[in-house]
């Protein structure tokens, strides 16, 4: 890990870079607001600019760094050619433990089953044993999940142990489950393997982190980027390409200006169980949802707590066999989106919490801000309506082609360098290794159709967000559901009830510009247009993509195992779990408004 004076010159470089691009652009729109003539909205529209330009240049110099650091080959931490993983010292006990809750149990069971087989097809699995997690209170899922697992105990007898826990306390969700483990058993392991119901990690990867934390006896938390499996539908399609083009970039840029005090989520990761247990004991925020109650996004906290008790949480970059299922439709996609911004907000009231790490604090604020950044959007759309609607003729007339101000035109050229750019280098770093991708033309053919993709949704996503955060501000929590893992066409009848009204939204904001501004209707037409196409878009989101479109590159065998292969078996009672060691390893009831 870099020296702190090292970092700290880092995160200055790189944040002069972000502010100095939201600084120029919202200078650039100021002149752009004086010319038109906004009058008494130019103060709020130059803030909400100011916002919104800013976050994309995040998301811009983000990239722009990553991709640097790809072409040069270079180790995000410490700017060098990266070094060969540490070898794994033996002995070691790690666990892996999947927290699951009325999941599909044949599901559940051929992803652990393909994670299990690789890791003892890869080397010597001794140290590891995996732990089924269950909060399900179904009498039907829980029988199933039980001949799941003692399929899994008989087909793993003698390589790696399988356990299977049913019922804990009331309460703390996924983050409780994983608390009462570490209460129970936590003293019989050195490092916990967090997997979600959709994980799956090679055996090379598992071996890799635990290596990676023995190397490093400062590093609580290896956080790996997982890459989307099982893509069918284009709309998991769609996301799988962008991974594999842009989030390489992403990921590095991230690794290269958060380092030590990197973010946490939720699966996918190898915790030092030791350090989590001294650190992450939640509380439940005073009052009720959405804003009080269980911590939902829990991963951003314990991240932070971690970092607060002196320790390192690390994004690994270089972890190839890290995968995870993706929405698979847009129904739900919204649906996690939904249960995301009811947690990242719950993040605003712990940015005074004492003694985190400023970056904690950034990753409170920015997670709130990716929802958040819909009403904003939506806001400034409106006042610059309005704006323009109400001003001078010459103001109005600066609309038409021709009579744009030039500082208009290097504004909006700037705005689409910030937004498509990344996307654009993303595509040109993965050339040389077009072929992966189906060859010359599915290449570009499929980086252009994400980016399309990316230009529709947006306003649709808009949409809902600003949706998310009034029901989330008129006090209505959001139900905790097992997420559909299958892909599904959705019908008509549903996708007219998700999609019309941001279409009769788009519609509404066309006739509105045609009867009032006919030349923002052009302007417009990515906002209108996609709102429009809403129905359109969930429809499509679950049809199955034809063969050879957006093509990305196979997955790890790891990923390719028949779902319902590990439930064969009537259930059993004859294996136990291990009973709780005689010191276990208690998780603190350390609040969040305590001393660091």
């Amino acid at each position: 890990m870099p020296e702190a004076s090292v970092l700290r010159r880092r995160r200055r470089l790189f944040g002069l870079l972000v502010l100095g691009t939201g600084g120029l652009g919202t200078l650039a729109m100021h002149q752009v607001l004086v010319a038109t003539g906004a009058g008494l909205l130019q103060v709020p529209l130059l803030v909400l600019f100011a916002i919104l330009f800013t976050w994309i240049a995040l998301a811009f110099w983000n990239a722009m760094v990553g991709a640097l650091l790809l072409h040069r080959r270079l180790d995000p931490l410490t700017l060098k050619p990266r070094a060969p993983a540490p070898i794994l010292r033996a002995p070691h006990r790690t666990a892996l433990i999947m927290p699951i809750r009325h999941e599909d149990a044949g599901f559940v069971g051929a992803g652990l089953a393909a994670t299990l087989e690789d890791l003892a097809a890869s080397g010597d699995p001794d140290g590891f044993e995996a732990f089924v997690l269950s909060d399900s209170s179904d009498p039907v899922v829980l029988h199933d999940e039980a001949r799941m697992v003692v399929a899994l105990q008989r087909r793993f007898e003698g390589r790696i142990p399988v356990h299977y826990r049913h019922g804990r306390e009331p309460g703390g969700r996924k983050a409780g489950n994983i608390a009462e483990f570490c209460r129970r058993w936590g003293g019989r392991y050195e490092a916990l393997v967090v997997l979600d119901a959709d994980s799956r990690m090679s055996g090379h990867t598992l071996r890799r982190l635990v290596a990676d934390l023995q190397a490093d006896p400062q590093t609580g938390l290896i956080q790996t980027v997982p890459r989307p499996m099982g893509a069918e539908t284009l709309l998991a399609r769609v996301q799988a390409l962008a991974a594999q083009l842009h989030g390489p970039l992403l990921a590095a840029g991230q690794a290269f200006w958060q380092a030590d005090t990197a973010n946490y989520w939720g699966h996918n990761a190898i915790l030092r169980t030791r350090a989590f247990a001294d650190c992450c004991g939640l509380p439940r925020l005073p009052g009720a949802a959405p804003w009080g109650g269980d911590i939902l996004s829990h991963d951003f906290v314990e991240a932070a707590l971690l970092r607060r008790g002196g320790w390192h949480v690390r994004l690994d970059t270089g972890a190839e066999g890290s995968l995870e299922q993706v929405p698979a439709n847009l129904s739900d996609y919204l649906r996690r989106e939904r249960r995301w911004a009811q947690g990242n907000l719950q993040h605003l009231r712990l940015l005074g919490v004492p003694g985190l790490h400023p970056l904690s604090r950034l990753h409170f604020l920015l997670g709130a801000l990716g929802f958040v950044y819909a009403p904003l959007w939506a806001a400034m759309l409106i006042l610059g309506f309005v704006s323009l609607a109400t001003a001078t003729e010459a103001g109005s007339a600066a609309l038409t082609p021709g009579a744009i101000p030039e500082t208009a035109l290097w504004l909006l050229g700037a705005t689409l360098v910030l937004l498509l750019g990344p996307k654009a280098v993303g595509l040109a770093l993965v050339r040389d290794r077009r072929h992966s991708f189906g060859g010359t033309l599915p290449w570009l053919g499929g980086g252009l159709l994400e980016m399309l993709s990316a230009v529709l949704l947006a306003p649709v996503l808009m949409a809902f967000h600003t949706l998310f955060i009034l029901q989330i501000l008129a006090g209505r929590p959001v139900s905790w559901e097992a997420p559909c893992r299958a892909g599904r066409l959705l019908g008509w009848r549903r996708c007219l009830r998700l999609g019309l009204p941001p279409a009769l939204l788009g519609l509404c904001w066309l006739v509105l510009c045609l009867l009032i501004l006919p030349a923002l209707a052009l302007w417009s037409a990515p906002v209108w247009l996609g709102l429009m196409l809403a129905p359109v878009l969930f429809r499509l989101s679950g049809r199955r993509a034809p063969s050879g479109l957006l093509v990305t590159p196979p997955a790890e065998a790891v990923a390719r195992s028949p779902a319902g292969e590990a439930v064969e078996r009537p259930p059993s009672s004859d294996r136990p779990c291990p009973p709780p060691p005689e010191s276990p390893l208690a998780m603190p009831a350390r609040m969040l408004i305590g001393p660091p």
